[in-house]
């Protein structure tokens, strides 16, 4: 066997080996250099457009689709609304008066979900969402694990104001079983909070001056009357208007749910 041949090969077999090793390593850092450029340049837009957000999460989100059912209440359930007249309709929907109406305080959106959650069944997974001051509604949305499930008819608190701003009935569904799909790895959630913004202005749907004045990630159904749900990055421009993005796709959806009394 010629050693000095076989020394040769290996010279030129580690000599390839090098120049791929340094031709990825090349390769991710102008990869990384160019993401860099892009989220600098993206920021600099929003800024000429005086456009202004909060401190924002920087990486990309580890949720993933969850799924689960509609709870159904038994007789059972009712036992302790206590100063209600409790009753159930289809098996998963209650419908509650209370026996003397309940003043509500004014700014009282902490008063409100510590009032929920001694008051309704399971009423700690739920959070204020606000009012409809048509229907004289206050709405509150289920959470899982501390992430909102954005207008799900299957989620949902809502309780009827008289003209004193008095709680007079309400209407609850309440999800279960809910926990994560399992996915693929490129079905995680992939946009982060500064792409989701960018997704939206390059559709212009921030103007020139806006600001976002809340950023905050939960659920949104992924397909009517299903339940599954898919991680959404929520947003309210200037004070007022709710926009949602897709955090796995980047679907825009803008908020145009408006629920009346039924």
């Amino acid at each position: 066997m010629n050693w000095s041949r076989i020394k040769t090969i290996f010279i030129i077999v580690f000599l390839v080996l090098d120049l791929f090793l340094l031709s990825q390593f090349v390769d991710k850092r102008n990869s990384n250099q160019l993401g860099l450029l892009a989220e600098a340049t993206l920021e600099d837009q929003l800024r000429e457009n005086d456009i202004t957000y909060p401190e924002l999460p920087k990486d990309p989100i580890q949720e993933t689709y969850i799924t689960g059912s509609s709870r159904t209440f038994t007789a059972e359930d009712l036992v302790n609304l206590e100063g209600q007249q409790a009753q159930i309709l289809n098996k998963t929907l209650i419908y509650s008066k209370f026996e003397e109406p309940v003043p509500v305080p004014e700014n009282s959106a902490n008063w409100l979900e510590t009032f929920v959650s001694k008051h309704m069944i399971s009423g700690e997974d739920y959070v204020f969402w606000g009012f409809e001051e048509k229907s004289r509604m206050l709405i509150f949305f289920q959470q899982y694990e501390d992430h909102t499930i954005f207008y799900n008819e299957n989620a949902v608190i809502k309780i009827i104001l008289n003209e004193k701003n008095e709680m007079i009935e309400y209407q609850q569904t309440v999800l279960t079983d809910l926990e994560e799909m399992e996915v693929d790895a490129d079905q995680a959630g992939s946009f982060t909070a500064l792409k989701a913004i960018e997704n939206m202005f390059i559709r212009n749907e921030i103007k020139h001056g806006s600001t976002i004045t809340q950023v905050d990630l939960g659920y949104y159904t992924l397909i009517s009357d299903s339940q599954v749900f898919v991680p959404t990055w929520h947003f309210i421009i200037d004070n007022k208007e709710n926009y949602f993005v897709n955090a796995i796709e980047g679907h825009i959806i803008r908020d145009s749910a408006k629920w009346s009394e039924e």
